[in-house]
C-alpha cells in the first residue's frame, strides 16, 4: 500500500470516531470533583474539636456533620458548653447505652447522656494521691451541671465529700445516692456498704445548701440512729426537700424519735418512706404524736417495721384528727386487735385518707364485720389492702366491692366537673 494510501485510509477512521458529548464531560466532572457543600461538611467534622460550630450551621447539613463526627475526638466539656443539637447526643446515648429511656430526663438526649455520664463518673471515680483525678472529675461536672437535673447514683466508693461534688447544681432537685459496691463477686469488703458519719456530715452540709432539691433517696445505706441525729441537723434548715426515703436501713426508735420531731415542726416534707427499719412501739408512739401536729405530710409509710400493736394503736388513734394524710402503709407491723378497732375509728371520722395498706398483720376474724361497717361509712377510702391480715374472705371481697364502686365513681365524678369547666364560657 502506498503512502498516499495510507494516509487517506487514516483519515477515514478518524473522520468515523464519534465526537465527545457534552453531557457525558459534565458527568465526569461531576463524578470526579465533590461538591463544594459537602467539603465543607467533612472539613467541619475533621476538626470539630478546633472550631465547634454545629449549632450554627444550616438545618439541612446537621445530620451529614453528626454522622461524619469522632466522638472520642470531642472533649465532653467543650461538646456540653458548645453543642445542644439532640441528633448529636442522641448518637452519643445510643452508642454508649443499649437502652436509653429518654422521657425520664425530660426528653432532652442532652439531659440523658449528660446526666448518666456524670453518674458513672462519681460511681468510677477513686481519689488519687496528687489530686489529679479529683480536678479532672470537677472539670466536668462543672460543665455538665447547669443540664442536671436528677441524679442517681448506685455506688460511691470514694466516699466523697457530696456537698462539695453537687455545690451550685442550680437546676438538681432529684438525687438517690447508695453507699455500696456493685458486681462486687467473690472481694465482699463489708467496709465498703454503708453511709458513714463522715459521709453523713457532707450530706447534712449539703441539705443544709441546696435550694433546688425537691427528692432525697438514701434507701439501702446502712443508717442507724446516730446517722440519722446529724442528718437531721441540716433537715432542720432546708426548705425545700418535700420526699424523703429513708427505707431498708437501720433505724431505731431514737432515730424515728428523732424524725418525729422534725415531721411535728417541718411544713414542707409531703413524702416519708420509713420502711424496712428497727422502728419499734416507741418509735410508733413518737411519729403518731408528730402526725398529730403534722398538717403538710400526703404519704407514710411504716411497712415491715415491728411496731406492734401499741405502737399502731398511737399512729392510728392520732391519724383520726389529721386532715392532711392521704396514703398510710402500715404492712407486715405486727398490728393486732387493738390496732384493728382504732383503725375502724380512724375510717369513721378520717374524710383525707385514700390509700390503705394494712396487709400482713393479725387482725381477728371476729373483727372482720367491724371493718366492713367502718369502710361503708367512710367516703375517701378508695383502696385497701388486707391481705393475709386475719380478716375472712367475704368481708374482705364486700370491702373490695366497695372500694371498687366508690373508685369509679369518683373518677366519673372527676371527669364531669372536668368536662363543665371545659363548657364554662370565657
Amino acid at each position: 500500500m502506498s503512502s498516499d494510501d495510507a494516509t487517506e485510509t487514516q483519515g477515514e477512521a478518524e473522520e468515523t470516531q464519534p465526537l465527545p458529548d457534552e453531557d457525558d464531560e459534565d458527568q465526569t466532572i461531576t463524578a470526579v470533583v465533590p461538591r463544594f457543600d459537602d467539603l465543607i461538611v467533612k472539613a467541619i467534622a475533621e476538626n470539630y474539636d478546633v472550631y465547634p460550630c454545629l449549632d450554627r450551621i444550616p438545618t439541612e447539613y446537621v445530620d451529614n456533620v453528626v454522622a461524619l463526627l469522632d466522638p472520642s475526638q470531642i472533649e465532653f466539656t467543650a461538646a456540653a458548653k458548645y453543642i445542644s443539637t439532640e441528633k448529636f447526643w442522641k448518637r452519643l446515648a445510643q452508642e454508649r447505652w443499649p437502652i436509653c429511656q429518654v422521657d425520664r430526663h425530660g426528653l432532652s438526649w442532652k439531659r440523658l447522656y449528660i446526666e448518666r455520664h456524670l453518674q458513672a463518673l462519681l460511681e468510677a471515680y477513686f481519689p488519687s494521691n496528687s489530686g489529679q483525678n479529683f480536678e479532672k472529675l470537677m472539670k466536668e461536672l462543672d460543665a455538665g451541671k447547669p443540664f442536671v437535673h436528677n441524679v442517681t447514683i448506685q455506688q460511691l466508693l470514694s466516699h466523697i465529700d457530696v456537698s462539695e461534688v453537687f455545690e451550685d447544681f442550680r437546676n438538681l432537685s432529684m438525687l438517690s445516692l447508695k453507699y455500696g459496691a456493685r458486681k462486687i463477686g467473690m472481694d465482699y469488703d463489708k467496709t465498703l456498704f454503708g453511709m458513714q458519719l463522715k459521709d453523713a456530715m457532707f450530706m447534712s452540709k449539703f441539705i443544709t445548701k441546696t435550694r433546688t432539691l425537691t427528692t432525697l433517696c438514701l434507701a439501702e445505706n446502712l443508717l442507724t440512729d446516730e446517722s440519722i441525729h446529724v442528718l437531721s441537723s441540716g433537715l432542720a434548715y432546708n426548705d425545700t426537700l418535700t420526699s424523703l426515703d429513708l427505707s431498708h436501713n437501720k433505724i431505731g426508735d431514737q432515730g424515728a424519735t428523732r424524725i418525729a420531731s422534725l415531721l411535728a415542726e417541718h411544713d414542707v416534707l409531703t413524702h416519708l418512706d420509713l420502711a424496712d427499719n428497727h422502728i419499734h412501739s416507741a418509735g410508733g408512739k413518737a411519729l403518731g404524736f408528730a402526725l398529730e401536729k403534722n398538717d403538710v405530710l400526703q404519704n407514710f409509710s411504716l411497712k415491715l417495721n415491728p411496731v406492734g400493736d401499741e405502737g399502731g394503736v398511737a399512729i392510728l388513734t392520732c391519724l383520726a384528727v389529721n386532715e392532711t394524710l392521704q396514703e398510710l402503709n402500715l404492712s407486715g407491723t405486727n398490728l393486732q386487735a387493738d390496732s384493728c378497732k382504732a383503725l375502724c375509728k380512724l375510717l369513721q371520722g378520717n374524710s383525707s385518707l385514700k390509700q390503705c395498706d394494712f396487709s400482713c398483720n393479725s387482725f381477728q376474724a371476729k373483727d372482720s364485720a367491724s371493718i366492713l361497717r367502718a369502710v361503708q361509712a367512710n367516703q375517701s377510702v378508695t383502696e385497701m389492702n388486707l391481705r393475709r391480715s386475719g380478716i375472712n374472705s367475704d368481708a374482705a371481697e364486700d370491702i373490695r366491692e366497695i372500694l371498687k364502686k366508690r373508685f369509679s365513681e369518683q373518677k366519673r365524678s372527676k371527669r364531669k366537673a372536668l368536662h363543665a369547666g371545659w363548657d364554662v364560657p370565657m
